[in-house]
């Protein structure tokens, strides 16, 4: 599944992942615990790490496309997405 990861600095590092749409969320903001972490996730998804770092050294802010196999979605959307309370660490 062709998804993009939005990525930013918000007091810490959170992300999304929207549909090839641009319109359609398939995973609400989740905070990682690091910038590292961030990366990590990015890689096991398929996308540029290189690009993220050069997006982040920028404007702390960025996407990237990436294709999420089933496996990895389901891992990703196992997890709680809470639209009013903190966000929860996806990976610690």
């Amino acid at each position: 599944m062709r998804a993009l990861i939005h990525f930013m600095y918000r007091g810490g590092w959170s992300f999304q992942i929207l549909a090839a749409d641009c319109e359609t969320l398939l995973i609400g903001y989740r905070r990682v615990r690091n910038k590292q972490i961030l990366l990590r996730v990015v890689g096991k998804l398929g996308g540029s790490v290189e690009l993220v770092e050069a997006q982040m050294a920028g404007s702390n802010r960025g996407s990237v496309w990436v294709d999420v196999s089933p496996s990895n979605f389901e891992i990703l959307a196992r997890r709680p997405v809470s639209v009013r309370g903190p966000m929860q660490p996806l990976i610690t």
